[in-house]
């Protein structure tokens, strides 16, 4: 077994607790960043070049805070600091086999303050609620995006044959 694995899903159920306590989530971030080790950016953007403090944040990010091109080193000392401020039981990794690794240059899932939609942060954490909620709540957003995409589907049949009924028969 992948020794991320116990740590990934308790924090996965104990970050949902934080929804509406973002700011302490990028306290922790910010807080692990003043001792020197990489997470992400903890400043946004309003108006676009004037830099703000980060007020917002999803569990996606939080995550990617640890799942980028890092040391394994790095993620290790992370992922202790994250665990101790959580107060997480499961223990730190010492593998990270098998987790796709964001780019460290753009790992909000996010964009900045200035262009973002008022209820972007709030998609993200209704994802990851339906995400840690397991395969029950998941099975239900997979059946409800293919009978989108069915629906979809065939309106453009439909629009095309629509089109190709239109074209005069001497073309």
């Amino acid at each position: 077994m992948f020794s991320w694995i116990p740590m990934y899903e308790e924090l996965a159920q104990v970050i949902l607790g934080y929804r509406t306590r973002q700011k302490e989530l990028i306290r922790i971030l910010k807080d692990i960043g003043e001792k020197g080790l990489p997470v992400i950016r903890t400043t946004d953007q309003k108006p676009k070049g004037t830099e703000i403090e980060m007020f917002e944040i999803d569990p996606f990010t939080f995550y990617a805070s640890f799942n980028r091109g890092s040391t394994d080193a790095n993620r290790v000392q992370i992922a202790e600091r994250i665990k101790e401020r959580l107060g997480l039981k499961s223990a730190v990794p010492t593998d990270w086999d098998g987790i796709p690794i964001v780019n460290a240059q753009a790992s909000w899932f996010f964009g900045w303050a200035y262009v973002r939609q008022d209820d972007d942060i709030d998609k993200l954490w209704d994802l990851a609620e339906v995400v840690a909620g397991g395969d029950r709540e998941i099975a239900l957003a997979l059946e409800i995006t293919v009978r989108q995409a069915r629906i979809c589907y065939h309106r453009a049949v439909a629009r095309l044959r629509h089109m190709i009924a239109r074209v005069p028969e001497d073309m």
